[in-house]
């Protein structure tokens, strides 16, 4: 197994990977050209230079992080696979093959952390082969032509895990200019259907999820223009410059389109359904916690809710509206002080009252 780049080398450089002449001092390719491998050295060598490091890869799913944790060995895995992991009953941990203590692996999410750093950048290696991808993919669509390397660069970049989101704008005064089309739409506009099958089976969406444009480009039946990728396949079926199997091919990827679209739709429902719920699960807790921090309130004595505090909970013999209005921010006083303060605000009601009891007595009889 050969060793992989070192992570810094394509995770700080916006440079586009071109595969035809290596620099070695920066790790990346200097020519921006499709041309054939010459050697299968040099097909592996941009290979290895586009996948991603060995830190960004769950050991258990060998699958780039989409959702990294920290279990107890100090490992970071995928969530769902260290998970299922300890939920099958393994007590060792799947790199060290340590034991685990029987808190540490009873399959429940509290006993994994989220890891955001490498979250981070995993996402960094998706956005920068992304645009690698969108780059190539638009060269295939300006030149309607298939790429001279027969798409293998392409081909690296989907397996490196690249993007299939992103979207590329083309010029700011170009007719579609304001529409964002996406990898797999480049390839289906430059003819090139092979290609584009590999990036729908790779996961590429097909629909406009939470977007703004998606009202004024999304796909219409009685749309004769359609800016989408379905609407790209209908115009291309729709030319004469087809033959009869060639059309055939085509009818059958708009056909898993088609099916790809309604399914997105329905995840996209239930998964704003699923966001709901967590959301209202989070304000409930919010409102208990609320609630039980009220109630121990009352009975310390003292309140940390905004606004005007009660005359009886300021602090200090004789606490002023400032005070009041201002105490939730100050810190309270100890557990000494506090008790202190109650012995001697006691004390002083109990004058009061003698003191109030004396002059109606004294009212009374004269």
């Amino acid at each position: 197994m050969t060793e992989r780049t070192p992570l810094t080398s394509f995770l700080h450089t916006d440079k586009t990977l071109k595969p035809t002449s290596l620099d070695r001092n920066n790790n990346t390719f200097v020519n921006d050209d499709d041309a054939p491998f010459q050697t299968e050295e040099e097909e592996d060598e941009y290979i290895r230079l586009v996948s991603p490091d060995k830190c960004l890869i769950c050991p258990i799913t060998q699958e780039i992080f989409t959702d990294p944790v920290v279990a107890a060995d100090g490992h970071t895995y995928e969530r769902s696979a260290i998970l299922m992991w300890f939920q099958m009953g393994r007590s060792r941990s799947p790199v060290t093959n340590a034991l685990l203590k029987m808190d540490e692996r009873d399959g429940s999410s509290d006993t994994v952390r989220s890891n955001l750093a490498v979250l981070g950048l995993a996402n960094r290696h998706r956005e920068i082969r992304g645009r690698d991808l969108l780059q190539r993919c638009r060269s295939v669509q300006i030149k309607r032509a298939p790429p001279r390397d027969s798409g293998a660069r392409i081909r690296a970049l989907v397996d490196a895990a690249a993007d299939l989101t992103l979207r590329d704008y083309g010029n700011a005064g170009s007719v579609d200019g304001n529409v964002g089309k996406t990898a797999m739409w480049l390839l289906i506009e430059g003819m090139q259907l092979e290609l584009a099958r590999e990036l729908f089976y790779a996961g590429a969406v097909v629909s406009f999820p939470n977007d703004q444009t998606a009202e004024s480009v999304s796909y219409t039946k009685n749309s004769k223009k359609c800016h989408s990728c379905i609407g790209a396949v209908e115009k291309i079926i729709s030319s004469a410059s087809l033959t009869l199997d060639e059309k055939m091919e085509w009818k059958k990827f708009l056909e898993c389109l088609r099916n790809r679209e309604d399914d997105e739709n329905l995840a996209r429902k239930e998964k704003e359904r699923t966001r709901e719920e967590a959301n209202e699960a989070h304000r409930n807790e919010q409102r208990e916690l609320q609630q039980e921090e009220r109630s121990r309130a009352r009975a310390g004595g003292s309140t940390s809710s905004n606004g005007l505090g009660r005359m009886e909970q300021g602090y200090g013999y004789f606490p002023t509206l400032a005070t009041l209005q201002f105490q939730s921010s100050i810190p309270p006083p100890s557990r000494s002080v506090a008790e202190e303060e109650n012995n001697i605000r006691e004390s002083l009601d109990r004058i009061l009252a003698y003191i109030g009891a004396v002059v109606f007595i004294f009212f009374i009889l004269s």
